[in-house]
């Protein structure tokens, strides 16, 4: 698609970062009204989005969400660029060097702050993550004035959202076994069959659920060939355990449904927050990356280390059962 070399699997650029505080956002609540059982809004998705190797899965989820509101919203779609969100997002953090990942609150703020310009003009080429994009493509940017995102503070409020047509961004984190399932049979196991394994943060789009079955339906962005082209089914209890709180994004034209409230930081405030303090969030995030793999390291290496005991204990135990028989 992007005319880059397609990774294998375990080649694929994860890169949500995950806030060490609850950002400064917009909540959004809803009434009465019910929800329906089972959603499925893949009629108004683009083609995935395919990452490739660098950390952009938060800018491909954002992307993904504003060309949906493009395709039911019954306008043509204009393919947009992710890897222009992806280096937007990162300049607000004082990162645009690195392939660092991106919080998921300064994707949807980059949007704010620069609009979306469209695919041709600054096209997804890995090499280029760190290049900033030419004056062409800021002049050219499309603008989302009717657009905001808010946070939900429950799945529950999520399938609410979905039921009435509004994608969610979530971030969480797995082990990447989890996914190298999906990507073959379009569904991630249930919850505790890889938890042992190192975990990886990663963003998608949930574009819909079924309670008789109870999972999530998922838009990744390592292409098509992904489990059910370019998507997965998540089970709820995967979610639950594992979804980031606070990181359950609704994305669209928030003040038009009629059953929801908006309530807490204005858009306005949130923006000025990351404009603020943005390098900072981003800094804070990367430190407890650091501090949860470096933690989650020493927990394997004391769990390997007890479990040599045990398994000396045990050897020992028999031996000294063989030497009892003998005697």
């Amino acid at each position: 698609m992007f005319g880059d070399k397609k990774p294998q699997i375990e080649d694929y650029g994860f890169g949500a970062l995950r806030s060490a505080t609850p950002a400064v956002a917009p909540r959004m609540e809803f009434g009465s009204g019910g929800r329906e059982p089972k959603v499925d809004l893949r009629k108004y998705c683009s083609p995935v989005q395919d990452q490739l190797t660098i950390g952009s899965c938060n800018a491909c989820a954002i992307v993904g969400a504003l060309e949906f509101q493009m395709l039911k919203g019954g306008r043509p779609l204009t393919p947009l660029s992710p890897l222009y969100v992806y280096y937007n997002g990162r300049k607000l953090a004082g990162m645009e060097k690195e392939d660092s990942g991106l919080l998921c609150h300064h994707a949807t703020a980059a949007i704010m702050a620069y609009g979306a310009c469209e695919e041709k003009r600054w096209p997804y080429r890995i090499e280029k993550f760190d290049r900033e994009p030419s004056k062409e493509c800021y002049d050219n940017s499309r603008t989302f004035e009717t657009t905001q995102y808010a946070r939900l503070s429950t799945p529950e409020e999520a399938k609410v959202a979905l039921s009435q047509g509004m994608p969610i961004v979530f971030g969480f984190d797995i082990p990447r076994s989890y996914y190298t399932a999906a990507a073959k049979t379009g569904r991630m196991p249930r919850e505790g069959t890889y938890d042992l394994e190192p975990m990886s943060g990663h963003a998608m789009l949930i574009v819909g659920f079924d309670d008789h079955e109870g999972v999530w339906l998922a838009r990744n962005s390592w292409g098509e060939s992904f489990g059910e082209k370019g998507y997965c089914w998540i089970p709820y209890g995967l979610v639950n355990r594992y979804v980031w709180n606070d990181e359950l994004w609704a994305i669209g034209s928030l003040e038009k449904v009629q059953t929801a409230r908006l309530f807490g930081p204005t858009l306005q405030e949130a923006m000025r927050d990351v404009q603020q303090r943005g390098t900072q969030q981003a800094q804070d995030a990367l430190k407890k990356l650091r501090g949860e793999i470096r933690d989650d390291l020493q927990k394997r290496t004391d769990d390997a280390k007890t479990s040599m005991r045990d398994r000396l204990r045990e050897q020992e135990r028999q031996l000294e059962g063989r030497r009892n028989q003998t005697k």
